[in-house]
């Protein structure tokens, strides 16, 4: 009998996963000298689960700066969606940062809501037996109880860099987590030698 991998979708955190990258990267390595292949990233976490899983589906939300206030780091970050884009199965829902002009920074406005849409709608759609949602911010909580308690559908687990900080758990329960290490790291990302955000 042949045994059918179960159908999984990724849920990507953007800049979480690529900020959390420097915890398994050799130490003042920082994270824009790789560049993550988010297919083979999934294709790491499916290897690492203890039943057959496939992911059909990789949606990455993440916030992006003003292309009029920042037009090379703007050109940046499309670059980085394109890339990620080649593999078909990858979708990336990306909103307008906030610029605030007394600190010179952008703030996410919207991305965490929208994950925390996709991730319970997802998970209660039936069209997945699993649901993984990689990211450590535990401003998601209140979003992953919601999926996880759901048990009408799929299944919700957790994935994030080994050694990356993070209090996104919930206690008492059988929530498994993937801890991708530099090994893990290797096998979804090539190296670039360039100062450009990632």
């Amino acid at each position: 009998m042949v045994n059918v991998p179960a159908s999984y979708k990724l849920l990507v955190d953007g800049w979480n996963m690529l900020d959390g990258v420097t915890s398994v990267l050799p130490w003042g390595t920082p994270g824009n000298t790789v560049d993550l292949h988010l297919g083979r990233l999934a294709e790491v976490i499916a290897g690492k689960s203890n039943r057959p899983i496939r992911f059909d589906e990789i949606t990455v939300h993440i916030g992006g700066c003003d292309p009029q206030r920042d037009p090379q780091r703007h050109a940046a970050e499309t670059a980085m969606v394109r890339r990620w884009q080649r593999d078909p199965r990858v979708t990336v829902r990306m909103r307008r940062n906030r610029f605030d002009p007394a600190t010179g920074t952008y703030t996410e406005k919207g991305v965490d809501t929208a994950l925390a849409l996709d991730l319970c709608t997802s998970q209660s759609s039936g069209r997945f037996d699993g649901v993984v949602l990689f990211s450590a911010d535990a401003d998601h909580l209140p979003a992953l109880e919601q999926a996880y308690h759901n048990r009408r559908g799929a299944v919700v687990q957790l994935a994030r860099w080994k050694d990356q900080p993070s209090s996104l758990w919930l206690p008492g329960q059988k929530l498994w987590c993937y801890f991708l290490d530099e090994q893990d790291l290797a096998r979804c990302s090539v190296r670039r030698n360039t100062t450009d955000v990632a």
